[in-house]
């Protein structure tokens, strides 16, 4: 039996997550129209029943909000320009409002962007200083896919992984994390949906961890929003935004 060999491999920060971190920083989110649905109802006209049960409703979505920033329609703001078929939200943290807003509250497709609830449940529900074993069901993927370059057989620190989704925005990485954390890819996007609904990210679907394109997998621009704003709450999740190189050290599994 041969034994491990140990490799290093330089993550370079892609356009994508570039922007990404953008994103983050200014908390302005923008993404372009990939197919057009019905608009979600904004949080500030969720009023449910009638009499005592309204308020109950009422009450609970002011409590909810505290500290957020709640916008129910599109604001303008003359120093702020988008093309047609773009969404986008800025937001003053400071003052807790919407400074501007198009189209904040209708679904879109989110691509990579998705790594951000794969970011908070794996931190959330895993173990940083766990070791994974790649598996052949995490490089089931598209071809010409953004990847790490796990192989089967791999071993790979859970930090190692958050760094190659977070910084090269690698889909094999995310696939990796969500069969280790969840026990299988279904389980961990199950937890994602969850999250996204404790955080009150309710125009949100995903079905897979990574964003690749499925009619099924969206989100709005505001609860991109409210996603980043979980985000920034882990450590991990704020330093690996700051940085835009990262040595990954893999052990191969060589052959009998």
């Amino acid at each position: 039996m041969k034994g491990k060999k140990k490799k290093r491999r330089r993550l370079i920060l892609p356009a994508v997550m570039a922007g990404l971190i953008i994103l983050g920083i200014l908390t302005l989110a923008i993404l372009r129209v990939a197919g057009r649905v019905d608009l979600v109802m904004p949080y500030g006209e969720q009023r449910l029943g009638y009499g005592q049960a309204a308020q109950t409703v009422t009450n609970t979505n002011a409590a909810f909000a505290a500290g957020l920033c709640v916008g129910e329609n599109d604001v303008g703001n003359d120093n702020i320009a988008i093309h047609t078929g773009e969404h986008a939200a800025l937001f003053s943290l400071e003052e807790g409002k919407v400074v501007y807003a198009k189209g904040m509250f209708e679904k879109i497709y989110p691509a990579s962007v998705t790594k951000v609830m794969t970011a908070i449940v794996a931190l959330k529900y895993g173990n940083m200083n766990d070791t994974v074993t790649v598996g052949w069901q995490d490089l089931e993927l598209e071809t010409g896919s953004q990847v790490v370059g796990l192989k089967i057989g791999d071993t790979v620190s859970m930090t190692d992984l958050m760094h190659g989704l977070l910084v090269h925005s690698g889909n094999d990485a995310a696939m990796a994390i969500a069969r280790h954390v969840g026990g299988t890819i279904d389980n961990f996007v199950g937890l994602m949906n969850a999250e996204a609904q404790a955080i009150g990210a309710t125009g949100t679907h995903f079905v897979n961890p990574h964003g690749l394109h499925d009619d099924d997998h969206y989100t709005t621009v505001y609860d991109i929003y409210l996603m980043l704003n979980e985000a920034i709450k882990y450590p991990v999740f704020s330093n690996a935004m700051q940085i835009s190189v990262y040595d990954l050290t893999l052990h191969d599994q060589e052959g009998e």
